[in-house]
């Protein structure tokens, strides 16, 4: 980004998103005790966010390093390529105050949009809930993702105010009411006002995957990212028990759990700051929009087959995509991105991101489909078979999208922090 600028000055001026430099809040890192480990019960399966434009890098001279050499299933069939897909983004369908996410109610149609003051809402305007008093969205702070229970029967929010973190729970009712008082979960203090990450999401396994930043400021300066026992720049995965004590338990199988120096709850780590994730509904796949810092834009993916993520390090800080970066971090024992794109002056801040798996549009089936905060493009890669990137196409633009979700029936909804909620449509 490096200079670029937003045309809305609300976003520039209330987010900071792509020019800030965060106060140092508390430089302690604080986690709660681990609760026990469990199995679960069976339920069934803003900023421009962390991006960086100021200040010299930290590192010496980038170096380029060869794609990940993760294994890669063989094709049995040459690939024949369709058509390109012909989509576009719509006008929107609804407006909102700073919309920083949208979700579906399970068991329904009914899309709920999160503002990042701290509301929630239906699109048709009712306020579900409302936790602003609990909030100074700050820089990068606010209520930045939530979430739904497979089963509906809570909310979950993932916020971040005065230097910590909050993963809340509120029960939901049959008929849409939402409790007014949630419960905490998880939480954990946040040194900067930046690089918080913001989503969270249910699994096919029925847990809840949590995208913690690496907690600013500038290019890792503590390290947190590759460190096992800190919960930053980390994908958390916890079974949330909202009306038990503990809150939430540690699934067996994460992959730090028998490690007396990691933190049982980290699934994935080497993250910047992972503001969108989202699995595929076809396949189980793990993908992750991650935030970079000077030079490249990321998508990384947790193969499902291949584990789903588990135990992985995605690089960072040892690399920013396929760049080499603090070089005192080890550079060997990671996977680079599946796919990355240069900031390029325009481009500065990824925001991800689904497969689309709807129906209205067939030539876009299986593409990921993510936008750029800074350029606000909505552009769509290809997945090849052998899990590589192949083409990509722009299908749009809107003013700062921060979300890229799936919708009723798989459409695809993209939110624009300045107030649209906009379809993605087929084309003509």
């Amino acid at each position: 980004m490096r200079g670029v600028r937003t045309p809305h000055s609300l976003v520039a001026g209330v987010l900071a998103l792509a020019a800030c430099v965060p106060t140092a809040t508390d430089e302690t890192v604080t986690s709660p005790a681990a609760p026990e480990t469990t199995a679960p019960e069976p339920t069934g399966p803003v900023t421009a966010p962390g991006a960086t434009t100021t200040g010299p890098a930290t590192t010496g001279p980038a170096t380029t390093a060869p794609v990940p050499t993760a294994p890669v299933p063989a094709t049995t069939e040459p690939f024949e390529p369709g058509p390109e897909p012909e989509a576009t983004v719509a006008d929107p369908i609804a407006l909102a105050d700073e919309p920083v996410d949208v979700a579906v109610r399970p068991g329904t149609d009914e899309v709920w949009v999160a503002e990042r003051s701290g509301r929630i809402r239906s699109l048709d305007g009712t306020v579900r809930l409302d936790v602003s008093a609990e909030l100074v969205p700050a820089v990068e702070e606010g209520l930045l993702g939530f979430t739904f229970s497979p089963d509906g029967g809570h909310l979950h929010l993932n916020t971040a105010s005065e230097g910590r973190s909050r993963i809340t729970a509120h029960a939901v009712a049959a008929d849409g009411a939402v409790t007014a008082e949630g419960v905490e979960v998880y939480a954990f203090d946040q040194p900067y006002e930046n690089h918080n990450g913001g989503d969270l999401v249910f699994g096919p396994d029925g847990y809840l995957y949590v995208f913690s930043g690496d907690g600013g400021f500038i290019g890792d300066p503590e390290r947190r990212a590759l460190d096992l026992s800190s919960p930053k720049g980390k994908l958390l995965r916890i079974d949330p028990r909202p009306d038990d004590d503990p809150p939430y338990r540690i699934p067996p199988d994460n992959p730090f759990v028998d490690d007396p120096d990691a933190l049982d709850e980290i699934w994935s780590y080497g993250l910047r700051n992972p503001w969108r994730g989202s699995f595929d509904p076809l396949t189980d796949d793990l993908w992750i929009a991650d935030v970079g810092d000077f030079e490249r834009e990321t998508v990384n993916v947790g193969w499902a087959d291949e584990g789903g993520g588990r135990g992985v390090s995605f690089g960072w800080s040892a690399w920013e995509g396929t760049l080499r970066f603090n070089e005192d971090q080890p550079a060997d024992g990671h996977e680079f991105p599946f796919f990355e794109y240069d900031r390029d002056g325009v481009d500065c801040s990824i925001s991800g991101g689904e497969r689309y798996r709807g129906s209205a549009i067939p030539e876009l089936d299986g593409w990921y489909v993510y936008g750029d905060f800074c350029s606000g493009l909505i552009r769509a890669v290809e997945v090849l078979p052998d899990r590589t990137p192949g083409r990509v196409v722009e299908l749009g633009e809107v003013p700062a999208p921060v979300t890229v979700r799936a919708g009723p029936g798989g459409e695809l909804l993209v939110v624009s922090i300045v107030g649209g909620i906009h379809p993605i449509v087929p084309a003509g």
